[in-house]
């Protein structure tokens, strides 16, 4: 029979020393029963004593050295993440040991000379390793969603540093643009207003050509009929 102790300690077997009451005693060494008349002595209730022999730490310590010393020849193993369980014969003692390890790391061993036992403790440490690296792959699954996710937010985050750098750029280059025009638009009315008064200056010369040629003539056709 096993015995587990919180949840690193394992029991390999165990001795119950029972404490006998004091009639039983008195009646096995042979004592007289007490006189029918007289009150009936109240049993003393001894609580049972359950011995320990070995710890979860001592069995795995005591498991690698039969390991090193060559005795153990390993029956059984199954693996799942970073959790395996193990189903060991010791041809030297005739007893199995069933161990859980974590990467590799023994973490409870079991001490049996059933068979039957052994393996339905192999079974247990079989559906611990599924469960336990249910949990490990869950959490490689969400890191790998969260590094994913990481580094979708640094992309997107680039894109938009781009992109506002594109629009600051678009936006200096509108407002030079607009500066441009107006300075542009003001050369070209000042081109227009120097045209204009150029156009009418033109125009008064014109007509001032004009009246010096009439007279001119005028002082031509005088000049003949004298």
């Amino acid at each position: 029979m096993t015995k587990f102790i919180g949840r690193t300690e394992a029991v390999s077997g165990f001795a119950v020393a029972v404490l006998l009451t004091a009639g039983q005693t008195a009646f096995a060494q042979g004592v007289s029963a007490p006189d029918k008349d007289a009150p009936p002595a109240q049993a003393a209730r001894q609580p049972v004593v359950v011995a320990v022999d070995a710890s979860s730490a001592g069995t795995a310590q005591e498991l690698q050295q039969r390991i090193a010393g060559g005795t153990v020849a390993a029956l059984r193993k199954t693996a799942n993440g970073s959790y395996e369980a193990q189903l060991l014969f010791d041809r030297q003692l005739g007893k199995y040991y069933v161990a859980l390890l974590q990467q590799q790391t023994y973490w409870r061993v079991i001490r049996s000379g059933d068979e039957v036992r052994a393996n339905a403790n192999y079974a247990m440490f079989v559906r611990q390793t599924e469960r336990l690296s249910d949990v490990e792959m869950q959490r490689a699954r969400v890191e790998t969603q969260k590094t994913q996710v990481v580094q979708k937010l640094v992309a997107a985050r680039e894109v938009e540093r781009r992109l506002e750098a594109d629009i600051g750029v678009a936006q200096e280059q509108a407002r030079l643009a607009a500066e441009r025009g107006q300075e542009e638009r003001s050369q070209v009315q000042d081109l227009q207003a120097q045209q204009d008064a150029a156009q009418a200056e033109l125009r008064e010369t014109m007509s001032r050509i004009a009246r010096l040629q009439q007279q001119e003539k005028v002082s031509g056709t005088v000049t003949r009929t004298r």
